[in-house]
């Protein structure tokens, strides 16, 4: 049998369960294109949490042959063809801030940018009055025009998270491998922890000054940065080799806590006190092939509705879905690695950093109902490497 003839007999055959992953994807790539069609507004949905389920619809259509077609279009129609070739304005109100290699960019609702030059990482101040930047060996609060506030000089300084309220405000960030917080005015600099390890703490939203950390012994603990005191302590560690926790966020309202492992693809969900509030959220999808890949990248908490993106690895894509309460939605899929996503301060557009087709991807509503694409981001935050979202806040 020639190569041909064989080729053929395998596209004339019937693929196992074939027609059911394409009706799976049919919604999704219609919600994706619903920006040609009237669509009626929807009422806001109540408070949402995360109850996942354990098979990923969108995800099996992603995977099998119907579903590589259906996302290869849906990427090519809107993540190329229609994209913008420079950032002219965002869709919503609010500032960004944005990491690059020369330095911390304010990009303003308009499009208008400045740079912060020569600092590395940097936090919005609660409303978005001040933002905190790091140098080598230096804390830095800032105007968000650059003028500096105040600066104090400690060894190693790394992922600050500037939380409290508009008027009493605390800033937490790691000096080496220690934890520490100063007052928002500069003032009453102190150590919480001796040895913590390298994820960005998170302050809970509330009237205390209450901040999660991981430990050096890989345990999720909560500190009263005004008193010193551990208030919570966290489970052992991860389960199933899945590493270290990797990244923290809190509801909006304090009550959950969201963690992440490095290798992991779950979602773990746990109360204000850090113990696990409903077990594993799972975010498991089909079986992959021996040497492919999945975890979870990022996520973000909508301000407004507590609706969580995540963005996922499957097998060399980037899928990114929304867990509502109904469960779970595809908002994205696309070749190559999604590497930040990041809600609007009103929570009505979520931004998707797509690194690998170098472009920024804002995407209306967990329906889809319209998507703005941007090309050439890495060209204007100054070259080089794709930059990082670092909040995006306050209209």
């Amino acid at each position: 049998m020639s190569e041909r003839e064989l080729r053929e007999r395998l596209r004339a055959a019937d693929v196992p369960g074939e027609e059911e992953a394409a009706a799976r994807s049919w919604p999704v790539v219609r919600a994706a294109f619903a920006q040609r069609e009237p669509v009626p507004r929807e009422t806001r949905r109540g408070w949402a949490v995360i109850p996942v389920a354990a098979a990923l619809a969108v995800a099996a259509a992603a995977l099998t042959s119907p579903g590589r077609a259906v996302f290869q279009e849906m990427r090519e129609r809107i993540g190329v063809e229609q994209s913008r070739p420079a950032l002219f304005s965002l869709p919503s109100a609010g500032r960004l801030l944005v990491q690059s290699r020369e330095g911390v960019w304010v990009v303003r609702a308009d499009g208008s940018k400045r740079l912060l030059r020569g600092y590395r990482e940097a936090s919005w101040s609660p409303h978005g009055l001040y933002v905190v930047a790091t140098r080598r060996n230096e804390l830095r609060a800032l105007e968000p025009d650059g003028d500096v506030r105040w600066s104090l000089a400690r060894p190693g300084v790394r992922l600050p998270r500037w939380g409290g309220t508009r008027t009493d405000t605390r800033i937490a960030y790691l000096s080496g491998r220690s934890l520490r917080v100063v007052a928002g005015d500069g003032t009453d600099d102190r150590l919480l922890a001796s040895r913590v390890a390298r994820v960005a703490p998170a302050w809970r939203p509330g009237g205390r000054h209450l901040v999660a950390a991981v430990g050096a012994d890989g345990r999720i603990r909560l500190w009263d940065a005004d008193t010193r005191a551990v208030a919570a302590v966290g489970p052992p560690a991860l389960p199933r080799g899945s590493g270290r926790w990797s990244e923290l966020a809190w509801s909006p309202d304090g009550s959950e806590l969201f963690a992440l492992g490095e290798r992991d693809d779950a979602v773990w969900v746990l109360d204000a006190s850090a113990r696990v509030r409903r077990g594993e959220a799972s975010m498991r999808g089909p079986m992959l092939l021996p040497g492919q890949t999945k975890h979870i990248e990022a996520l973000a908490i909508s301000p407004r509705t507590s609706t969580l993106a995540v963005a996922r690895v499957i097998a060399e894509r980037s899928v990114v879905h929304a867990v509502e309460r109904g469960g779970l939605r595809a908002m994205f899929t696309g070749a190559g690695a999604v590497r930040d996503v990041e809600w609007s301060p009103d929570g009505r557009w979520l931004l998707v950093a797509w690194e690998d087709a170098d472009q920024w991807l804002f995407i209306r509503s967990t329906r889809v109902r319209r998507i703005r694409a941007v090309s050439n981001i890495s060209e204007q935050f100054g070259g080089g490497a794709f930059p990082t979202l670092a909040g995006w806040c306050c209209p």
